[in-house]
């Protein structure tokens, strides 16, 4: 049997980690917790992820481009596919972040 992949989940809330962590572990991820995409990304530096869930839900809409370009900026999770989750439907809000890819 293969070794799980490393998942990154990045959540501010102890909950969501939770959640979120017993879920992927269910379905053959290793989970590793973050509560901002800064210590997030300071993961990474020592270790390889296959994918990065970012839980925007206590994100203010003004916190959430610099989370996102911190992700995609950071040479250590540049390339690793990123899954952002966003409680809010907010068109002016999803069409700013889906320019930033």
């Amino acid at each position: 049997m293969s070794a799980k992949k490393q998942v990154l989940i990045i959540c501010r809330t102890a909950a969501g980690q939770m959640y979120l962590g017993v879920l992927l572990n269910r379905i053959w991820y290793s989970p590793v917790l973050a509560k901002t995409p800064e210590e997030g990304a300071r993961l990474a530096h020592g270790a390889s992820f296959s994918l990065i869930l970012l839980d925007c839900g206590d994100f203010e809409d003004a916190g959430l481009k610099p989370a996102i370009s911190l992700l995609r900026s950071d040479p250590a999770v540049k390339q690793v596919p990123l899954i952002v989750f966003m409680p809010h439907d907010n068109p002016e809000t999803n069409q700013a972040l889906l320019a930033q890819g």
